[in-house]
């Protein structure tokens, strides 16, 4: 399905397949972007809103993946990048969307959300270290 999102006076033709699908994969200008959305819980029906964090510019692309059983219980880094913080510890429970760690690519902080609930397992990274696109931040416990 084909959206128009209007971001800093810009225009943008977003197609998102599957608004359901977490995390949300959205193709913009022929890159591909995942989008965690924000709903609000309330006892009325609730409306859906898309929050794009950090902000679409400062999104690097990541491509189209496959999903795996060892994708589902690992959180890849979707761009090179120094560390700059952990925001979770091994044994603690997370829900989807709760901040994982935070990346600094080009000065820009870029927040890792968890795609899924689960429990931390292993965290081979530390705040300072340089890490590549794809290489592992987080490790969950068992199966999604």
């Amino acid at each position: 399905m084909k959206y128009k999102v209007k971001i800093h006076d810009k225009l943008f033709e977003v197609e998102i397949e599957n608004l359901d699908q977490r995390p949300i994969i959205a193709k913009v200008d022929g890159c591909t972007y995942e989008v965690y959305p924000v709903e609000e819980k309330a006892a009325k029906p609730q409306k859906r809103e898309i929050s794009m964090n950090p902000p679409l510019e400062k999104i690097a692309p990541v491509p189209p993946k496959s999903v795996s059983a060892n994708s589902l219980n690992t959180v890849k880094s979707p761009i090179p990048g120094v560390v700059t913080s952990i925001e979770v510890a091994i044994g603690q429970e997370v829900q989807e969307g709760d901040p994982l760690c935070v990346i600094e690519a080009m000065k820009m902080k870029n927040t890792i959300r968890s795609p899924r609930p689960g429990v931390i397992k292993f965290i081979p990274i530390q705040v300072g270290k340089h890490v590549r696109h794809n290489e592992v931040l987080i490790e969950f416990e068992g199966n999604s």
